[in-house]
């Protein structure tokens, strides 16, 4: 997703979710130029890792990505808390103004006129611990936990039913003293169908229940008192225990509408009177502030409030978390939807219709991506609760395939054993791995795509059957993939991931949402279904490529340094890496780091900017040990990219890798010393260089391993994540007038800044 985040002081003007001065975009906008809408590009959080935006000293958008939680306490450390505990990072991440902590991409939800959004399955909401939750919608309506509301895993609140609460910030009145308003909430409710169930309410101009079964809702014209012109507006749905529902109750002037689950469930007129201005803040999971008559009993997921009406399409975006289709749309599940699946449950409920599906023989869960589902290709399936059964339809899922093992996996087959189905290393048929192949009762018939699937990639797969004219076209991330004859294939879907009749064929790999359509949808109708949910499947391996995260130092060449307090006393074995970029030819040389020898003498690792000496040329490295100057056959060509430095040194020689390289290794003697300053030795010999992540580790060397990792890792994995606690490890990622780079590496050696002036913290 391009041109993601964005500083503002004000709400957002296309789709995004916002705290403090910070946006983060959502949605299919097309954001358009960073100089001429102020977004800058964003990225997607790595697999199993987290991607944190934040603003830096200019209040320019920063972003630092977290491999995993080691990382991810890294950074919260860098940014001045976190208590070096998971929980704490998150919590401090979370409370912390303007900024987001992603583990999957925002969902694709209406943002317009969002004037509440607290959404306990983002971390940048509530993470997962602590008494605060952060509203998303800009305003800063935040709730605070009351009287021990829990947290379940899988992202939702859940109240006791006898004290528990969550107060926001706000009244709510700019929506509800309007006519125009929409409340949208997930609920789950335990018990209690013959008392008032309390999910909302702010006093008595507002209150939403549940009551014997049915969603009940009251709205009063007096703040004080019942004075209700919308009395006990009731649902004609039935609410069952144990299962999660999507409401959504509209007011669009004098005309009252709820819909659960997308759909339509009942309109009520009243008068054109408004809601009083409430007296107390808004509660979730209880009506009173002074009083717990009417606890909530049950679970909350995602709570929204918006100061319009929203559409069908805008609640059915909602309800899906992504604008698809929804013409012909007969059954969906979604693993990463609470409404339709909760972590360790054995039932998917269809997030349209009623078909719900049975989850059989302990199909993992994956919280990456929002949610998948991990066939282990063995015995996994998903039954639907009824055989789907059309002439044409159109089978459309996220699928990211397993290992080769030599066989094959049916996404969809029927009672006869007729299904789509992919090779997993099988060659019948003349299949491939990757292939894709319909069995028509007779023979598996290859599909003879212009790109097959590869192991761990997720894919957009859209299938076509039509058995009225014998034809099936496969789509591949919205591109036509195959179009093709195929005779006698199946009208009927009953089963997700096996061949029926002999039960064998387990699919291998992970399955996110599935849907299926009574119709066949157009080229343009599987691209807008692509496009509305390829953000969540994006994957993010951590490269130098996108190496653009966080704050870095830039010094001014003159006599800007840093000082080590306490120097690192090093001996000759040592290890040390580092990024730079933006040194300018001035016909002189730089001390990278300058090294003080217990005799008196002094040394460090220096480069060219332009000297001559000794057969240098721009950007090459030398060593100087307090007596000798060693030349290290390493020079650093680009001065207008990041590059990465690994440094080892033992008591003969030194060893540079650049970039990930193979190291270059020159015969030197190293005395035992100790580092203490970074740009300069001896205040001399400055440099216009600008700096980042700088890890430096005593008494052994880094392995190729290691040095691969760290290049590789960018911001990601930061030097203590690779190399182990107790050594140095400056990120440098303070911001404004900050004089001090704190050491978060464990061996409490920060660095002092001298000299610096203006604006030094840069965006890297």
């Amino acid at each position: 997703m391009s041109n993601l985040i964005k500083y503002s002081t004000s709400q957002p003007t296309r789709q995004g979710i916002r705290k403090g001065n910070l946006i983060v975009g959502v949605g299919l906008d097309e954001y358009g130029p960073t100089t001429s809408t102020g977004y800058y590009n964003g990225t997607a959080p790595p697999n199993g890792g987290y991607i944190v935006y934040t603003l830096n000293g200019n209040n320019s958008p920063i972003m630092f990505a977290a491999a995993d939680d080691a990382a991810l306490i890294d950074i919260a450390s860098s940014l001045g808390g976190g208590g070096g505990t998971i929980a704490g990072a998150k919590e401090f991440l979370c409370t912390r103004t303007s900024t987001f902590t992603l583990f999957s991409n925002p969902e694709d939800i209406v943002t317009e006129d969002n004037i509440l959004n607290i959404d306990p399955s983002s971390i940048s909401s509530y993470p997962g611990s602590g008494v605060d939750t952060m509203d998303l919608s800009g305003v800063g309506s935040d709730g605070t936990l009351t009287n021990g509301v829990a947290f379940g895993v899988g992202g939702f609140f859940e109240f006791d039913g006898v004290d528990d609460k969550i107060i926001s910030g706000g009244t709510m009145d700019a929506a509800f003293t309007t006519q125009y308003w929409t409340v949208n909430i997930q609920f789950n409710i335990d018990v209690g169908y013959s008392s008032y169930n309390a999910m909302l309410g702010n006093g008595y101009p507002f209150q939403l229940y549940v009551f014997n079964g049915k969603v009940i809702a009251y709205l009063s014209s007096t703040a004080g008192s019942g004075t209700y012109f919308l009395s006990g507006m009731t649902s004609t749905q039935t609410i069952s225990a144990g299962k999660w529902y999507d409401l959504a109750f509209v007011r669009d002037g004098t005309n009252y509408y709820y819909y659960i689950n997308g759909t339509l469930d009942k309109s009520a007129t009243s008068t054109t009177a408004t809601m009083a201005a409430a007296n107390q803040n808004l509660q979730i999971g209880n009506l009173w502030a002074a009083s717990d008559a009417y606890a909530w009993e049950g679970k909350i997921g995602n709570v929204k409030i918006y100061s319009k009406s929203l559409t069908l399409a805008e609640l059915n975006q909602n309800h899906f978390q992504s604008p698809i289709i929804t013409d012909g749309l007969i059954y969906s599940i979604d693993a990463a939807n609470l409404t339709s699946y909760q972590n360790g449950a054995t039932t998917a409920y269809s997030l349209t219709g009623s078909n719900d599906s049975t989850l059989t023989n302990g199909i993992a869960f994956d919280s990456n991506n929002g949610g998948s589902w991990n066939f282990d290709g063995v015995d996994d399936y998903i039954t639907l609760a009824s055989t789907i059964t059309n002439a044409i339809y159109t089978l459309d899922f996220w699928y990211k395939m397993g290992a080769n093992d030599g066989g094959y996996g049916y996404f969809t087959n029927d009672a006869s054993g007729l299904g789509l189905a992919v090779s997993e290393g099988g060659t019948l048929a003349g299949l491939s791995y990757g292939n894709l192949y319909y069995y028509n009762g007779s023979a598996a018939v290859k599909l003879t795509q212009t790109t097959l699937l590869t192991t761990g990639v997720w894919n957009n797969i859209s299938v076509v059957i039509d058995t009225s004219s014998n034809n099936i076209k496969m789509y591949l991330n919205g591109n036509i993939n195959a179009n093709q004859s195929v005779s006698s294939m199946s009208t009927s879907v009953s089963e997700i991931g096996r061949y029926i009749p002999a039960n064998v064929h387990f699919i291998n790999g992970s399955m996110a949402s599935f849907k299926i359509y009574n119709k066949e949808l157009t080229s343009t109708e599987v691209l807008q279904n692509y496009n509305a949910t390829k953000s969540k499947y994006s994957e993010y391996t951590i490269a130098p490529a996108n190496f653009t995260f966080g704050n870095a130092l830039q010094f001014d060449g003159v006599d800007d340094f840093v000082t080590l307090s306490p120097a690192i006393t090093q001996g000759n074995t040592w290890f040390l890496s580092f990024w730079i970029t933006g040194f300018t030819n001035t016909g002189g040389y730089v001390y990278l780091f300058g090294f003080d020898a217990a005799s008196g003498a002094r040394g460090g690792i220096g480069m060219s900017i332009g000297g001559t000496a000794f057969g240098l040329q721009m950007g090459g490295l030398f060593y100087y040990n307090g007596s000798q100057i060693y030349i290290l056959n390493v020079t650093v060509s680009n001065n207008t990219s990041w590059n990465h430095l690994a440094i080892n040194a033992t008591s003969t020689s030194l060893a540079v890798s650049l970039n990930g390289a193979t190291s270059v290794v020159t015969s030197a003697t190293v005395p035992s010393n100790s580092l203490n300053e970074i740009g300069t030795l001896d205040s001399s010999q400055f440099g216009a260089i600008t700096y980042d992540e700088i890890g430096f580790l005593v008494g052994s060397n880094g392995t190729t391993q290691n040095i691969t990792d760290l290049y590789n890792s960018g911001n990601g994995q930061s030097f203590t994540t690779v190399m182990g606690a107790n050594n140095l490890n400056l990120h440098l990622n303070e911001s404004g007038t900050a004089t001090v780079a704190i050491d978060s590496g464990g061996s409490g050696n920060d660095g002092t800044l001298n000299n610096f002036s203006g604006t030094y913290w840069v965006p890297h």
